[in-house]
């Protein structure tokens, strides 16, 4: 089960309807058939609490970056989720757009708040007082090792990240 509403052809059909979508910019705008016609041509959609950019129209909502994936390829091709390349969650360009699952989706995220080394995926760890460095790949734990110094846990993080998560690979 996926965290996203399932789309139907009759959203999209509903939101293209009164939507022109730009690839190269990501951006919507109001069309003609529009019934706030002083707001034709101007860009619809707001940023919400998580930083995704929504677009509600006549009491309907939709994430842009779903309708944009589904707009180009179609809902038949809609993936379980859909990754923003760059992380910025508002850039709903089609070519920063991929499709995801959870899993990889959660590898191309940067540091979180509570990282105190500075580098996703290493921490100190007491009992060895040596840097450890891991990561997690479909609910799987990869212990990379451990390090004297910081340095060489970042070089064999970032080159174990990259042999893993591949394309997904964010390093912080």
């Amino acid at each position: 089960m996926t965290i996203a509403r399932i789309l139907k052809q009759s959203d999209i059909d509903f939101f293209m309807y009164y939507l022109i979508y730009n690839k190269k910019t990501g951006k919507f705008k109001l069309n003609k058939n529009s019934y706030i016609k002083h707001k034709i041509g101007k860009e619809i959609g707001e940023i919400n609490w998580s930083g995704y950019l929504i677009i509600r129209l006549y009491r309907k909502r939709i994430m842009a970056h779903r309708l944009a994936y589904a707009y180009v390829y179609g809902v038949k091709n809609m993936p379980e989720q859909i990754d923003h390349k760059n992380c910025n969650k508002s850039d709903n360009r089609i070519c920063n757009l991929r499709p995801s699952n959870k899993y990889t989706n959660t590898q191309n995220v940067g540091l979180t708040k509570s990282n105190s080394s500075g580098c996703k995926g290493i921490c100190w760890a007491k009992t060895h007082k040596m840097w450890k460095a891991y990561l997690y790949n479909y609910n799987v734990c990869f212990h990379v090792g451990y390090f004297k110094n910081i340095k060489e846990a970042k070089k064999a993080i970032r080159k174990k990240r990259t042999e893993i998560h591949g394309e997904f690979a964010n390093h912080g």
